[in-house]
């Protein structure tokens, strides 16, 4: 039974659940961890109007496996919006990321 529970854990940690994109501005990038690195990021999603300006108020929270995609984001101003592309698994494994949610895109918006 253990072996099949962890056979099942780990067919979750490498099949895709789902695909889809998100538009907003990274708000938090980092490399973390002492023996596993990982990049983390999060990502600023939705808007709160106060006055004459909008602010972004919904947080993301998503993982980078990609090392060129990670250095695409590191090296990006945070006043750009973004798409990122991303895969959903349906467990995540320690060493790959903190997040089920894995970026392997991304695009800069065009600006208004």
């Amino acid at each position: 039974i253990v072996l099949y529970m962890a056979v099942v854990y780990l067919l979750g940690a490498v099949l895709v659940y789902s695909k889809g994109d998100r538009i907003g501005y990274i708000y938090k990038f980092s490399n973390k961890g002492y023996l596993f690195k990982t990049n983390e990021g999060i990502l600023k999603t939705g808007f709160v109007n106060i006055g004459n300006t909008s602010t972004p108020n919904e947080e993301w929270a998503f993982s980078v496996a990609d090392d060129s995609v990670a250095s695409q984001i590191t090296n990006l101003d945070q006043r750009i919006a973004v798409k990122l592309y991303y895969r959903e698994y349906y467990t995540k494994i320690f060493f790959r990321g903190d997040t089920k949610y894995f970026v392997y895109k991304m695009e800069k918006m065009p600006t208004p």
